[in-house]
């Protein structure tokens, strides 16, 4: 059985897009959690430096592309 890629090339345009339900429901959970960090992490209530609000974030957004990398598959 060959892997179906959980992301691949999209048909209109430039990019990697999700392919399968895996693929959605990893990136339905980081924009997720990049939401819940922002109404977690409100700068009116913290004086936290830009740094620690930028975290999570781009640890998020890391890990995303660390997970598209490795479940790329073209099927075409």
């Amino acid at each position: 059985m060959r892997f179906k890629g959980w992301f691949g090339r999209k048909a209109v345009g430039y990019g990697v897009g999700p392919r399968t339900w895996q693929g959605w429901l990893v990136t339905a959970l980081v924009v997720g959690g990049i939401f819940a960090g922002h109404r977690w992490f409100q700068p009116q209530q913290f004086s936290l430096p830009l740094w620690t609000r930028s975290a999570l974030p781009i640890a998020l957004g890391t890990v995303f592309l660390l997970v598209m990398w490795l479940t790329y598959g073209d099927e075409e």
